[in-house]
Formats: structure tokens, C-alpha cells, sequence
């Protein structure tokens, strides 16, 4: 796929050939040499989910590192009661939802003045 494709500015005809992207491809395409074990670990676990699943744990748990973060900190009991929440209304084993949860605060902790609006949106 073309960078011109994937902005969406690809002719007509490119954008009547649809192609299915598989966990694995969605996995390799975000795996760079680079990333660490972890990182690697975390990508892999959290692409095994479907795409509007993980676009709506992404935002669901940066909404809540929000209101976990109005005050700056992140307390053990906030951390704990967002984990709970996403496994309970993300439906996702306790694994996941801790990465998630892990990757929220970090979000909101390094860029929540610019980020808060765009994802509550």
C-alpha cells in the first residue's frame, strides 16, 4: 500500500481493491527492530483484538486516566479501579487491561494538554 493510498488520496480504482489486514500483518507493520521485548510483547497482546475494540479501549481507558489525573497523580487505588473497570466493561482479560490501563496513563501523563480534547471527541 502506497502512502498515498493510506492518507486516502489514492485514485478510485486503488480504493476499490480492499485488502483484510490480519492480526499478524497489523502486528508486523507496528514491529520495528528496534522496540524492546516488552514493547513487542504488549503490541502482539493488544493486536489480537479487533480494530473498533481497540480503538474503543483506547479511548475509553484515556478517559479515565483523565479523571484519574485531574489532581497530576495517579494513586495505587485510581490505577486499581481503572483496571477493574476496563476488565469489566472492555470485557478484556486482567493482562490486557493492565497494559492498557499502563499505556493511558503514560498517554495522558506525557501528553494530556494536547491530547485530552482529540480523544474525548
Amino acid at each position: 500500500m502506497s502512502l498515498k493510498n493510506f492518507l486516502g488520496f489514492g485514485s478510485d480504482t486503488d480504493k476499490s481493491e480492499t485488502h483484510q489486514v490480519t492480526a499478524e500483518e497489523a502486528v508486523a507493520s507496528v514491529v520495528t527492530s528496534n522496540d524492546t521485548t516488552t514493547v513487542r510483547r504488549i503490541i502482539a497482546e493488544l493486536g489480537t483484538l479487533e480494530p473498533d475494540q481497540r480503538r474503543f479501549l483506547a479511548g475509553f481507558a484515556y478517559v479515565l486516566s483523565r479523571a484519574a489525573h485531574a489532581d497530576l497523580e495517579f494513586t495505587a487505588e485510581e490505577t486499581a479501579l481503572m483496571e477493574k473497570t476496563v476488565i469489566e466493561i472492555g470485557k478484556l482479560p486482567e493482562a490486557q487491561a493492565v497494559l492498557v490501563v499502563e499505556i493511558a496513563k503514560n498517554q495522558s501523563d506525557l501528553y494530556s494538554g494536547t491530547e485530552d480534547f482529540v480523544v474525548t471527541r
